[in-house]
């Protein structure tokens, strides 16, 4: 038995779990991706999880992709988005030392200025489920319903008056006959 090969609590001891492979690089198939919700003064009222799959194997998380999730989880379309970040864990191997002394150089938190894909580095299959997406989501501040444009409750329509801001004075204009007033 080598070092790498150790025997899990969970199996029999005739099977042997080699945790050498969860220290070999790859690809992101899974993301999690986190929905906070913020109320007008900032405070936190819900938090979702989801995971997604990656739909390549670049872990690259596509446009549309990111656009799905912001549409699919606008909470009842009473918050907009305000900001989305990712991250990325990237240490390899012989780094994982230097990882645990100062963890700064390793992990990196990225703010998206614009929805658009990213691509995430590769890193260790045990760490790789510490990568996320952070999208936060705030509520809308114009959030009232008028008490004229409020429903009749009988009906399903609104009463909505139009106003016209149409001069009620007509101006009067000159005209010359032959250039003679």
């Amino acid at each position: 038995m080598n070092n790498y090969e150790v025997l899990n609590e969970n199996q029999n001891e005739n099977e042997i779990y080699d945790y050498s492979q969860e220290f070999q690089i790859k690809n992101i198939n899974y993301l999690n991706t986190y929905f906070y919700y913020l109320n007008q003064e900032n405070r936190l009222e819900k938090v979702l999880q989801q995971k997604i799959k990656l739909k390549n194997n670049e872990n690259i998380i596509e446009k549309n992709q990111l656009l799905d999730l912001i549409k699919n989880n606008k909470f009842k379309n009473t918050h907009n988005l305000v900001s989305i970040m990712v991250y990325n864990i990237y240490v390899q191997p012989n780094q994982l030392y230097d990882y645990i002394v100062n963890d700064k150089e390793y992990v990196s938190l990225y703010h998206l200025k614009r929805i658009e894909q990213f691509q995430f580095k590769k890193t260790m299959k045990f760490l790789n489920s510490l990568n996320g997406i952070y999208l936060f989501f705030r509520e809308n501040k114009n959030i009232y319903i008028s008490e004229n444009c409020k429903k009749n409750e009988n009906s399903n329509t609104k009463k909505v008056i139009l106003h016209s801001k149409q001069n009620k004075h007509k101006k009067t204009q000159k005209f010359t006959i032959n250039g003679f007033l």
